[in-house]
């Protein structure tokens, strides 16, 4: 008889539900208030639109690394204790922080710009979604431009614990956008046969990414991503701000082979 993989793919489909969802290793049953943190176990965090999408385009742009803070004055407090090059970067609600160098769109961040330079960001909903999987021991950022990328990643990690996709959302409510990259991910470590759905919210975030074309031969194309983003909760917000391309920036599926 088929083994059935031991590793479980867990969803939370917002940064309030990561709370229920203690890091557990893959040979223990599901976790109860209070255990321990297990090193093998991984929290990814998904904000498509467009925090996720945008750090990992700075460090494919040679950027040194990327702070995360949870409010505009933990970023200032903390870039001040770094090297005077650092850039204060982020937004809130779609638009750039007075006072800060950078916002939250992957097209500002180029090699020019950021290569060789720290950056710290504290954005609407993403950077909150990190700060929420706090107890977990190891935290990837991944949204649709990296998606093969951090699949692989944790692919070759073996037999190293269970996996919990986190949905950053917009202003507490669930987004289609990042439940789509949810199952996007479900989708290829399913197909890897060392992973299987946890739970009921991660067969919805697999199920979802299935009806948009994910069950097809072929991936769903950039304009069937771009639709389908454009009528998310995100999308709507970017598109009323004038952030139409990057939209479509965040729609070019393993455009990145940045973890």
């Amino acid at each position: 008889m088929p083994v059935t993989p031991s590793r479980r793919i867990q969803v939370a489909l917002l940064p309030s539900h990561v709370a229920e969802l203690a890091p557990r290793d893959h040979t223990a049953e599901w976790p109860t208030a209070g255990q321990p943190a297990v090193a093998a176990a991984t929290a990814v965090v998904i904000d498509t639109l467009r925090f996720t999408t945008t750090a990992c385009q700075a460090l494919d742009a040679g950027a040194a690394c990327v702070h995360v803070a949870a409010s505009v004055t933990e970023a200032q407090q903390l870039a001040s204790q770094l090297d005077p090059r650092r850039l204060l970067c982020g937004e809130r609600h779609c638009h750039l922080i007075p006072g800060f160098d950078l916002g939250n769109s992957p097209l500002e961040f180029t090699p020019s710009t950021v290569a060789g330079r720290e950056l710290v960001f504290t954005t609407t909903n993403g950077t909150r979604a990190i700060a929420a999987a706090g107890q977990w021991p190891r935290i990837w950022l991944a949204a649709l431009v990296n998606r093969r990328a951090v699949c692989q990643q944790l692919i070759g990690d073996g037999g190293a614990g269970d996996v919990l996709l986190v949905c950053a959302g917009t202003d507490g409510q669930l987004t289609w956008e990042d439940v789509l990259t949810a199952g996007s991910l479900s989708d290829l470590l399913l197909a890897s046969g060392s992973f299987r759905l946890g739970h009921d919210a991660a067969r919805l975030a697999h199920a979802a990414w299935q009806a948009v074309g994910g069950g097809k031969p072929n991936a769903p194309s950039a304009s069937q991503l771009v639709s389908e983003l454009s009528q998310a909760l995100g999308g709507q917000n970017l598109l009323a701000a004038g952030y139409e391309r990057d939209l479509h920036f965040a729609a070019q599926l393993d455009s990145l082979e940045v973890v």
